[in-house]
């Protein structure tokens, strides 16, 4: 609640229990007038996307609709979904703020950022399976991981900054992967495997 008159504290709080924390007596509040105030509207709760695939046929999501929902400002969170197009993460701005967690997702088309890009959010990929990644010249200010992932195909982190660490645990590459990266500043763990 906030009030029109200037006197005191421009933002005040008002909270009502009607029970006491020690068991003690309680009371009921039959009536409240407030003269002089307004009340303030809550923030609106931006819904994030999400979709979840079945166990035998994963959902299909246009990579398009990824990229709608992060402009927006939406979380992104994904089950057992496969990622029709390329994801550009320089298309998204230059920085982007939203959570983005892949769980057992499937990027058969390429997941890169064609330009330098901030990442504020977090991006989280786990037990995922990605074709072509190239993720140079990319900041990222929230730890990230990939564990468990299989990356298929060419791999690039040239120029990458990873500010809270990255996490590559349990993930394989199935080509040399290209890691040329800025800075580290928290820990990494190492990459499990190069088949």
């Amino acid at each position: 609640m906030k009030w029109e008159k200037p006197h005191g504290s421009v933002l005040q709080s008002l909270v009502v229990n009607s029970r006491s924390f020690a068991g003690g007596a309680a009371f009921i509040l039959r009536s409240l007038q407030i003269t002089g105030a307004y009340p303030r509207e809550a923030p609106q709760r931006i819904i994030p996307l999400s979709m979840i695939g079945t166990q035998s046929v994963f959902a299909e999501i246009p990579a398009n609709d990824i990229a709608t929902a992060i402009r927006a400002g939406r979380d992104v969170g994904l089950l057992r979904c496969s990622i029709t197009g390329s994801l550009d993460l320089a298309d998204l701005g230059s920085e982007i703020a939203s959570n983005v967690a892949f769980d057992n997702c499937a990027f058969p088309h390429g997941f890169y950022s064609s330009g330098a890009t901030t990442v504020a959010g977090q991006f989280t990929f786990t037990g995922c399976r990605l074709s072509q990644v190239g993720l140079s010249n990319v900041r990222f200010l929230q730890p990230f991981q990939a564990v468990g992932c299989q990356f298929a195909e060419d791999t690039r982190f040239i120029g990458t900054e990873f500010v809270e660490g990255a996490d590559f645990s349990f993930s394989t590459f199935q080509h040399r992967p290209f890691f040329r990266i800025f800075a580290v500043v928290a820990p990494s763990s190492s990459i499990s495997r190069i088949s």
